[in-house]
């Protein structure tokens, strides 16, 4: 964290780089605000997307002074959170209007050794559009080129080795000959013997500098793997020319000294895993402005290579939901552009994380469910002398701690430890704070009675102003960390699981292999509890559960 403080007269601002996740760098703050609590305060925070416990406390409190602090942010997730708690904040971004993506004309890959893999699975991936493409591949002018063969097997374009003076076609794959050089003037393709360039016939350069002024800012192009520097000085002239580079990343190839040189020049726009290459290319042909399914699942295999989250087994339908809402509120152009984004800048992924992230939940959420447990399945629980539960997909941690209230007024809380995750590290961040808003403390009350409660929910919080803090002996009860359910393994054996609406967003077949996950983590005398509209195909779930409770949605465990 970088803290720059100005003063002027009886104003201070407080300018807050970075995120706060060192102690000392809360600690820094903290001492900088006291200081100044004479004076009017202006706090701007430009990088923290959360803030820390103690911090928000002292926020809260001045929050009720006659002058209270002013907070600003740059990023979205602060401030929602911020208003959450019942915080006043300013969000400053400035609007981000993405650039409009080239309405693309031509597309272009070229490679030396190793290259034919990303080749064949671009193309293999390619929707079917009216656009021309243009393959460059080093191969001996002795050897026969049987790349045409390998690609229309493939693709539905139409797949040629040209002849000179072939006017260009739409749908069409134009892949150099050997011992030719490639040209494209007019709309028309020109084979040349020309000297060889780095070496080569065909050259990549060739076939680069003429596609630049051909289709200046409606051209895309790829140089992939390979030795040597064929390509690498008519990445200038695509550059001045307005076309769109992706240079192959040198780290996902054996052959990456082509690559590197070429990124050595400093004129890409992006460089790019074979994943990330796939999706740049299928998105860059479709016209509509919203994807389907097969073009999103090579997005997602994209995103899962690039940043390890993998929602391709999330509900189809839910995804096209979020990815059509997210290309309005962002102001992405097209899917093309929004795809781009994602998987080039990590801000653009934390957009897109956020809108798959569903994290709806709430202090005794489902009081009669809870009140079932409280009854019949906790008191069984207490035969075992250590009691571990699992809250999986816990979100902002509320459920997790309305467990620990149950525990604790069972007596059972003492030998009790519940395992609290979620995927979202910024839901579990606000998790460990441990603080909500006050505004809905009147249900949260009423909703912990009809759970079984006898006391007040407010025996088990402490006020600070507008949001309130969960004790700290529940709090030493609940750990939260990162796991996945469509990744991660078992990490421990249960006594009890609950996962409420998380599973109403997957795929049939993620479901049972989550499922089957629950299965193997928990003790044999173990027990399942899933959301109100969520249930176990017992067909295909039989050797793993059996109906405790049909209503209630809670199962025993088989194993």
């Amino acid at each position: 964290m970088s803290l720059s403080i100005h003063q002027d007269g009886y104003h201070t601002k407080l300018l807050v780089l970075g995120n706060l996740l060192e102690q000392k760098d809360q600690e820094e703050l903290i001492i900088a605000i006291n200081k100044a609590k004479y004076s009017s305060i202006e706090i701007i925070f430009y990088d923290a997307r959360l803030l820390p416990n103690k911090l928000l406390k002292l926020l809260a409190a001045y929050a009720e002074y006659k002058q209270p602090i002013k907070i600003k942010t740059y990023q979205t997730t602060l401030s929602q959170y911020l208003y959450k708690l019942g915080l006043e904040s300013k969000q400053e971004p400035p609007q981000v209007e993405y650039a409009p993506s080239p309405n693309f004309k031509a597309l272009a890959l070229a490679g030396s050794a190793n290259s034919l893999s990303s080749i064949l699975d671009i193309i293999e991936s390619l929707p079917f559009s009216d656009l021309s493409l243009f393959i460059v591949q080093h191969i001996s002018e002795n050897q026969a080129n049987r790349l045409d063969e390998l690609l229309k097997v493939r693709t539905d374009y139409s797949v040629l080795m040209p002849h000179n003076r072939m006017p260009i076609q739409a749908s069409t794959i134009y892949i150099a000959p050997p011992a030719h050089h490639l040209r494209i003037h007019d709309q028309h393709i020109y084979l040349t013997r020309d000297r060889k360039i780095c070496y080569a016939r065909p050259s990549i350069q060739v076939l680069f500098e003429s596609l630049a002024h051909e289709y200046q800012s409606s051209l895309m192009v790829a140089l992939l793997s390979g030795y040597g520097n064929d390509g690498v000085n008519a990445l200038k002239t695509l550059h001045h020319q307005g076309a769109t580079i992706l240079i192959e990343s040198p780290d996902d190839s054996a052959a990456s000294v082509l690559p590197q040189n070429a990124l050595n020049t400093g004129y890409y726009d992006h460089i790019l895993k074979a994943s990330s290459l796939q999706s740049f290319f299928a998105s860059a042909v479709i016209k509509q402005d919203f994807p389907d399914e097969p073009l999103i699942k090579i997005f997602l295999k994209a995103v899962k290579e690039r940043y390890g989250y993998d929602f391709s087994n999330y509900q189809m339908d839910t995804l096209q939901r979020r990815i059509k809402v997210l290309l309005k509120t962002a102001n992405f152009t097209n899917f093309f552009s929004l795809q781009a984004h994602v998987l080039t800048n990590i801000e653009c992924f934390n957009l897109l994380f956020d809108s798959f992230s569903i994290n709806v939940t709430t202090f005794f959420r489902a009081p009669q469910q809870l009140h079932y447990l409280r009854e019949h399945i906790l008191p069984v629980l207490d035969s075992f002398p250590h009691i571990k539960v699992w809250v999986a997909g816990c979100s902002s941690g509320e459920e997790a701690y309305s467990l620990a209230i149950i525990f604790k007024e069972l007596n059972l809380l003492d030998k009790t430890i519940i395992y609290a995750t979620d995927i979202n590290p910024d839901v579990l961040y606000e998790a460990k704070n441990g603080l909500y808003s006050n505004q809905k403390i009147a249900s949260y009350q009423d909703n912990y009675h009809l759970s079984g409660g006898c006391q007040q929910f407010t025996d088990y919080i402490q006020a600070h102003d507008k949001m309130f803090e969960v004790s700290s002996e529940l709090r030493q009860k609940v750990l939260f960390f990162s796991h996945s359910l469509v990744d991660d393994d078992v990490f421990n054996e249960f006594q009890l699981i609950i996962c409420r609406n998380v599973m109403i967003y997957f795929s049939n077949d993620l479901k049972k292999q989550v499922i089957e996950l629950f299965s193997r983590s928990l003790h044999r005398d173990g027990y399942l509890t899933l959301g109100d509209t969520e249930s176990i195909d017992l067909s295909a779930g039989q050797r793993y559960f059996k109906i405790k409770n049909e209503q209630q949605r809670v199962y025993k465990c088989l194993n």
